[in-house]
């Protein structure tokens, strides 16, 4: 169980508070509305809360309780670097990896009670913290696809890993409450493989996310080249007219370069 060992508990953590009642006290004096704030906020009491010790199924309740406003000023942080051009500038940068500090935080909070479950808890619905683990990896790499990140290798560790350890214990086709759309089910196994698909995806994506901006870059300054060119054609002093570019404006120019004699007359021109 070392591959997904959450932080270790500390006798000074000092949450505030400790079981699901005082945490939806909590929530209500959180305002969602300010979601930077609200960002920090929850990241200073869910790092308390995984250095607390708590028993595993009053832990479950609470981040149950946490996830729903969690994944609200996630995805509204998100909006700050997604599909952003890369190398992202630095604040866009520090909120990237802020959203990635949350998402860990709460993926440990369910590890601390799958590490009970395996521990021989029997407290714990082994299915639901399996998937909410899965999930928040899956949350994590998302945020790396949408900032043009590559994933780290310690996230497809802990991915597997988990993964594995459900479905050697049974579970991991275990229906347990979608963690975002309300009134549908879903299984580890599901979150699993939407979490790969997503994967293989961006790697059909990814590579060619850069290369279009950069080409239609090139186009674009291309353009902008001969429109300057356009411009700075016509000699200096005389007024660029359009016009001069038909092929009845030449044919008069060149007329009008010839000797008297050579000049051809319009067509319909009559002789006195």
């Amino acid at each position: 169980m070392s591959s997904f060992d959450p932080s270790s508990i500390k006798p000074d953590a000092a949450p505030d508070f400790k079981d699901a009642s005082g945490c939806a006290k909590w929530l209500q004096s959180l305002p969602l509305i300010n979601v930077g704030p609200s960002h920090v906020r929850l990241l200073a009491q869910l790092d308390e809360l995984n250095a607390y010790g708590i028993a595993p199924a009053e832990r479950l309740k609470i981040l149950e309780l946490l996830r729903e406003p969690v994944s609200f000023v996630q995805k509204e942080h998100s909006k700050k670097f997604s599909s952003r051009p890369a190398p992202l500038a630095k604040p866009e940068r520090e909120i990237l990896e802020r959203v990635y500090a949350l998402w860990d935080a709460l993926s440990y909070g369910y590890q601390h009670c799958l590490k009970a479950f395996a521990g021989g808890s029997s407290a714990t619905n082994a299915a639901l913290v399996g998937e909410r683990v899965l999930w928040c990896i899956g949350q994590r790499m998302l945020a790396s696809y949408q900032a043009y990140q590559d994933v780290g290798e310690r996230e497809w560790k802990l991915l597997h890993s988990v993964y594995a350890f459900v479905e050697e214990r049974g579970v991991a086709g275990g229906e347990v409450a979608h963690p975002t759309h309300k009134g549908r089910q879903t299984t580890c196994t599901e979150t699993y493989a939407q979490v790969l698909l997503a994967r293989a995806l961006d790697a059909q994506g990814l590579d060619r996310a850069h290369p279009p901006r950069r080409r239609r870059g090139r186009r674009s300054a291309r353009r902008r080249s001969l429109k300057c060119r356009r411009c700075l054609a016509p000699h200096a002093g005389r007024r660029h007219d359009p016009r001069s570019r038909h092929p009845r404006a030449r044919e008069q120019r060149a007329q009008a370069r010839r000797p008297a004699a050579q000049r051809r007359e319009p067509c319909g021109a009559r002789s006195g």
